[in-house]
Parts: structure tokens; C-alpha cells; sequence
């Protein structure tokens, strides 16, 4: 059982997105799938309810550096300013699954400090809170939202 639900692509803006990041030498793979991953199709499915655009997923590798991840944000970023059209980015990820002791995970201190960082980066549209996590906080916090905020930020 899913939920099926069909976009179109922007092929001239994926070109564009691409031949960017070639001039700029930041690592990328192209890829194509008909499905979307959880973490996508799920906001897509609750932002899209009355609302339809065009779609470029991109999932960025997680075991590149918050360098790289930065790099192609701040590409990506080039890319939509210099756009004529309008564009949306939507970063997707969870925050700490390590808040309870309950949690698959269990419980690490490290989850609340990551999910506070998270909120002020968002509240205060800054970067500079997420630098700062240590790479413990990073990991114990159990989470996928961190490198996404990054390429977004």
C-alpha cells in the first residue's frame, strides 16, 4: 500500500544545477529513480495538497564533510538566485532519536543539545549554532537533519 502522487521534472534547471557544480569541482552523483524516499515524499505529499510545482530531489552523501555539504549548498543557493523562476528548497530530516529512554536508541543527553541547536539556528536564520556542535553531540543525537541543514543554510 503507498500513496501515489506524480510530479514533472525541471530538466533545463537540473542542467543548470549540474553544470554548476562540474565549474565549481563539488562531488556529485546523478541519479535517477521513479520513487522518492520517505524523507522527501512525505513533506512533498503535505505541502503539495493544493499546490503543484515542478521537482528536483537531490539527496547529498552523508559521509562527505561539512565543507563539502556547505559548498553545494552555497552552489545550489547560486543556482536559485540566478534563476528567473521561482523556487523552493525544502530540506528534510529528523531531529534527535535519542530523547527518551524509550527510544530505539535510548536516551543521550546529546539529543536534547542537538535539537536546541537545530531550533535556534532555524528561529534566528543562522548557521553558526550547528558549527559548533561537536561531532559527539552530532552523533550520539541520532538524527538525519544535520547535513541537509547545512546544504539549506
Amino acid at each position: 500500500m503507498g500513496t501515489q502522487k506524480k510530479f514533472s521534472g525541471d530538466p533545463a534547471f537540473f542542467d543548470s544545477v549540474q553544470r554548476h557544480l562540474r565549474k565549481q569541482s563539488i562531488p556529485f552523483v546523478l541519479q535517477t529513480s521513479e520513487d522518492l524516499d520517505h524523507g522527501a515524499s512525505v513533506p512533498l505529499l503535505l505541502l503539495t495538497k493544493s499546490w503543484f510545482c515542478p521537482l528536483l530531489p537531490i539527496t547529498y552523501a552523508s559521509q562527505l564533510s561539512v565543507r563539502v555539504h556547505r559548498q553545494f549548498g552555497y552552489a545550489l543557493k547560486d543556482e536559485v538566485v540566478n534563476s528567473p523562476k521561482r523556487i523552493a528548497l525544502l530540506a528534510s530530516g529528523d531531529l534527535s532519536h535519542a530523547l527518551r529512554t524509550e527510544s530505539p536508541e535510548g536516551f543521550h543527553q546529546e539529543g536534547m543539545l542537538f535539537d536546541e541547536a537545530v531550533q535556534e539556528a532555524v528561529t534566528h536564520q543562522s548557521i553558526s549554532k550547528l558549527l559548533a556542535l561537536k561531532k559527539e553531540v552530532i552523533e550520539q543525537s541520532v538524527q538525519c537533519a544535520y547535513r541537509p541543514l547545512l546544504i539549506l543554510f
